[in-house]
């Protein structure tokens, strides 16, 4: 939730009214510049509502991921102790908003609205630049050392929840929450490709 409350902070304060227009002026009449702005305006009100909503339903759904995982191996765990580690994992998510921001605030009037969405700290899609218009963008967004850190960390905290086995632990984590993040990742392919949305 934290990362979600920054990237909302991030698209407020660095996309400013003024940076809309620049980023538009010339490419679109008027009108639709004046509609971006104000469509602007009142969308963070709706993404401050669904932050701790979407927040909630994402570390519900990954705990389920791993308590079905364990069902799989015959380990029986409450599922607060999966909402307990799924939650602090998701902090490591925090970074890359932290990175966005600095990056942006430091390098100030150089960017355009298509640089602060389309920014990807530590992804795939960082490296293969070329990949911004087409439907596996988003997929490579998705691929980051961030999600590879929050995976080392669902290892640690099922580590201790099953006392210390390294090798069940990450047997769980990866039939329950990296197969659950793989689907998404198709998901998103499908749905990009079929709506030819790609950022």
């Amino acid at each position: 939730m934290a990362q979600a409350l920054i990237a909302l902070f991030l698209d407020t304060y660095i996309l400013t009214e003024d940076k809309i227009r620049l980023s538009m002026e010339g490419q679109y009449e008027a009108r639709i510049i004046d509609y971006a702005v104000q469509s602007h305006k009142t969308q963070w009100i709706w993404k401050l509502l669904q932050v701790p909503v979407l927040s909630i339903f994402t570390i519900v759904i990954e705990s389920i991921a791993l308590y079905v995982a364990c069902q799989f191996f015959e380990i029986k765990k409450s599922f607060n102790q999966f909402m307990v580690i799924v939650t602090v994992a998701n902090f490591v998510f925090i970074i890359p908003e932290l990175i966005r921001l600095l990056y942006f605030i430091i390098k100030a009037p150089l960017y355009t609205i298509k640089d602060v969405y389309n920014f990807s700290a530590g992804s795939l899609a960082s490296i293969f630049q070329k990949t911004i218009n087409t439907p596996v963008y988003p997929v490579l967004k998705s691929i980051n050392i961030f999600q590879a850190l929050f995976i080392w960390l669902l290892c640690i905290g099922m580590t201790y929840i099953i006392d210390n086995d390294k090798i069940k632990a990450k047997k769980i984590v990866f039939s329950g929450y990296v197969t659950l993040f793989l689907l998404y990742l198709i998901a998103t392919y499908l749905i990009n490709s079929i709506l030819g949305k790609h950022a």
